[in-house]
């Protein structure tokens, strides 16, 4: 056998050793896997009693995993309360500074329609029959249709009737009669509006009073 077949022959032996030693390899791993599995359980070399005491052990840490848990859950319970009504109070402030400028807006609007039916009750004989007159009067009324359609009315109040009522109305002005009770609406200078069931603007009054009680008073 010449020099270059015994180099071939070399080079083939060589694949055929590196698979064998790779095959020991992996028997030994697998070997070594078998031999930890079937290591037995260190806990079964403790006694009863040192059993019993890891078992409080494991207890009590389980116990504190718990109350740190609960703890943890109490605290995002009350952070996302809190963010819960703090965002309630937020839209409740934001609807009331919405609210508060729409009503000042609106009593804005009151002082418009205050001069305009002023306008058409002083109007002449002669300047109700123009045709402004008729268009004035149409857009008073077209006005107080929307005032109803967003719920502002007029308060009402029946002249030599009405009780004077502090929520609603604002006394400018008392005159002493003997007639009515005291603190009897007998004229409106200024007319109220209600927003809501709620107060707009008070009527300003003029009242009646005790004719005794101005009597004592001079």
């Amino acid at each position: 056998m010449n020099a270059e077949e015994k180099s071939e022959k070399n080079n083939e032996e060589k694949p055929i050793l590196e698979e064998t030693e790779e095959i020991e390899i992996e028997i030994e791993e697998i070997e070594e896997e078998e031999v930890k599995e079937d290591k037995p359980s260190p806990y079964l070399k403790l006694s009863k009693e040192e059993l019993i005491i890891k078992l409080e052990e494991v207890e009590e840490e389980l116990e504190k995993a718990t109350t740190e848990r609960d703890e943890y859950l109490d605290v995002a319970q009350r952070v996302q309360s809190e963010m819960e009504n703090y965002r309630k109070r937020s839209d409740i402030q934001r609807n009331r500074q919405i609210q508060n400028a729409n009503m000042r807006l609106l009593k804005k609007f009151l002082k418009i329609l205050d001069d305009v039916e002023r306008s058409i009750e002083h109007a002449t004989e002669e300047e109700e029959k123009t045709s402004i007159h008729l268009g004035v009067t149409i857009i008073l009324e077209n006005f107080k249709e929307m005032l109803k359609t967003e719920k502002i009315e007029e308060m009402k109040i029946k002249l030599n009737k009405t009780r004077v009522d502090m929520r609603f109305h604002d006394v400018v002005y008392s005159v002493p009669r003997d007639d009515l009770k005291p603190n009897t609406i007998i004229e409106v200078t200024e007319k109220g509006y209600k927003f809501m069931e709620e107060e707009l603007r008070p009527a300003k009054v003029i009242v009646t009073t005790s004719v005794m009680i101005e009597e004592e008073e001079e």
